[in-house]
């Protein structure tokens, strides 16, 4: 009966400094969650962080975004040095907010959490950036206007979807696709520039001075910016 207490003592003394010899695991954030860390799978449709880190064991991510769901889990291993993690869904367009990084070890207890907060994407139509200029075909008596080359710009910290793009003038319209369609900019990242050249093919526009309106579409067929320009039919915006 002593043998076998004192051997219980042991194997629960054993048990203790088993537990208590385990090292917890260590995460550190090198780069990447951040504008410059931003990334798009166009298969699926959506944006990623591309993150650099190291670890020291197994471990857990989790991606929160300013509405506090749950956007991105990727689980990693001492062997991974940086990963992608979802911050929208198919075809979204990232929230501005405070994103939330955190790192959970491999019984999930959390270990590290990173808060950052992104302003939102910002996009304009930028003339002084590149020249911005319609080409025209003079008809009988009316005006062809055949292409319109412009320069959007991305001033926030978070990418956008382009979908489409709208052009007005005297009473008529064409909307481009542009998600998907091969050479054509879909994306516009933080701090970035795309440059369009679209074939319009407006017809039948009468001499004198006209409104060109540009209209740049997201997703839901929302309007993310509009630029405007008193044009003359054969000459530039």
């Amino acid at each position: 009966m002593i043998r076998l207490l004192a051997l219980c003592v042991l194997v629960m003394v054993s048990s203790s400094m088993a537990c208590g010899s385990r090292q917890a695991t260590e995460f550190d954030l090198k780069r990447g969650f951040d504008p410059e860390g931003v990334e798009v799978e166009k298969v699926s449709g959506k944006f990623y962080f591309n993150i650099f880190f190291t670890v020291s064991d197994d471990a857990t991510l989790r991606l929160r975004n300013p509405d506090g769901i749950e956007t991105g889990v990727v689980n990693v291993t001492k062997e991974d040095q940086n990963h992608d993690i979802a911050m929208c869904g198919e075809l979204e367009t990232p929230k501005g907010g405070a994103y939330t990084l955190s790192v959970e070890d491999n019984h999930g207890k959390q270990i590290a959490t990173y808060t950052r907060d992104f302003s939102g994407a910002s996009l304009s139509i930028v003339p002084s950036i590149a020249p911005t200029f319609a080409e025209w075909v003079k008809d009988d008596d009316s005006y062809t206007l055949n292409k319109v080359n412009f320069t959007t710009r991305n001033g926030g910290e978070l990418p956008i979807w382009i979908i489409s793009i709208t052009c007005s003038i005297d009473g008529e319209s064409i909307d481009i696709p542009i998600k998907g369609v091969e050479y054509k900019d879909d994306v516009c990242f933080p701090n970035n520039w795309s440059l369009y050249s679209l074939d319009v093919a407006i017809d039948g526009i009468t001499p004198g001075d006209k409104t060109l309106k540009i209209d740049v579409k997201g997703t839901s067929d929302s309007i993310i910016c509009t630029y405007s320009s008193l044009v003359t039919p054969g000459g530039g915006l």
